[in-house]
């Protein structure tokens, strides 16, 4: 995995990762780079760089301002542009297991030719 170091994310993140676990997702790659032809595109929460799939622990804390916010939707914008699959996750998705977010995050990984472990 990438340059996960739980010290160093949010509550919500590392919850985040929790999920994958429990439910038995691919390991994503933490704290990734998405780069398209030499180019950053954006660093993101969680990656899976083969099916193209990204998802980003949106705690409301660290978007609150209104310059964050449109620096985030032109980022998401980019991302989807170049074929990434963007699902967001708050702590709201997480509540009662979390079934559904991880069941979006299993079908994005399969539409995105990487069939998640199960």
């Amino acid at each position: 995995m990438g340059r996960w170091r739980p010290e160093l994310q949010s509550e919500l993140e590392r919850r985040v990762l929790e999920l994958f676990r429990t439910w038995g997702l691919p390991e994503p790659e933490g704290q990734y780079t998405v780069r398209e032809r030499g180019r950053s595109l954006g660093d993101v929460d969680f990656a899976w760089p083969e099916a193209r799939v990204i998802v980003e622990a949106e705690g409301f804390q660290f978007h609150s301002g209104r310059k964050a916010w449109e620096r985030d939707i032109a980022r998401y914008n980019r991302f989807q542009i170049h074929g990434w699959t963007l699902l967001r996750v708050t702590q709201g998705d997480l509540e009662d297991g979390g079934e559904e977010f991880a069941s979006a995050v299993s079908r994005a990984l399969q539409q995105g030719g990487r069939a998640p472990a199960r």
